[in-house]
This record gives C-alpha cells, structure tokens and sequence, in this order.
C-alpha cells in the first residue's frame, strides 16, 4: 500500500467518523462520556494498567457504535420497508453496543470506584 492509499484510507475513515459524529445522538453522547473519562483519569491520575482497561473498553464502545450505526444506515437504505429480517438484524447490532456498554462500565466501576471511595473517604 502506498503513501497516497494510505493518505486515502484516513481521510476516508476521518470523513466516515464525521458523519457519524454530526448525524448520530449515541456517538456523540459516546465521545462526551469519553471527554469525562479522560478528564476523571487525568485527575485521579491512573496507573497504565488502569489507562489500559478504561481505553480499550472506551475504545470498544466506539466501535460496536460505528459498526451498529453502519449496519442501520446500509440497512435502512436497502430496505426502507418494515422487515423482520432487517429489524432482526438491526436488533443484533444494537445488543452488541449494549454488551460492549455495560462491559465499559463495570471496568469504569471496578476502576474508578476505589479512588471515588479514598477521595470521599468512604
């Protein structure tokens, strides 16, 4: 792969991301909790392996969201109609997100719990 198809592909999943960020609610609802993530992180200054559980499955969530709102855009512009297949499948995507949401979470709680608990001296 050269230098102009690599320049390509970024541009092309930048320009991607815009468009999800500028059309979808739930990722930018998504990148604001990121932004407290980060800034709680910072502040309660996190051990690498605690940065590592909270970026990736920061990182995660971002994913499962992209991919789901992909599959519900090709979707909705392949079949427009009320399908049980297409509504399955969309159904499938969204409890991807939920998994990787909830996953998110519990390593949010399991990490930010204990400095929460000494800083509020609980």
């Amino acid at each position: 792969m050269n230098n102009k198809n690599i320049s390509l592909s970024f541009k092309y999943a930048i320009q991607g991301f815009k468009i999800a960020f500028l059309n979808e609610f739930k990722i930018r609802l998504h990148c604001a909790i990121v932004v407290v993530v980060v800034i709680g992180g910072l502040l309660l200054n996190l051990s690498i392996l605690e940065w590592i559980s909270v970026v990736v499955s920061m990182g995660m969530v971002l994913i499962t969201e992209l991919i789901n709102t992909s599959i519900e855009t090709l979707s909705d512009t392949l079949h427009p109609d009320v399908s049980e297949g297409i509504k399955n499948t969309k159904d499938i995507a969204a409890s991807a997100v939920l998994i990787a949401s909830t996953t998110a979470l519990i390593i949010g709680l399991i990490v930010f719990i204990p400095y929460l608990c000494q800083y509020f001296k609980i």
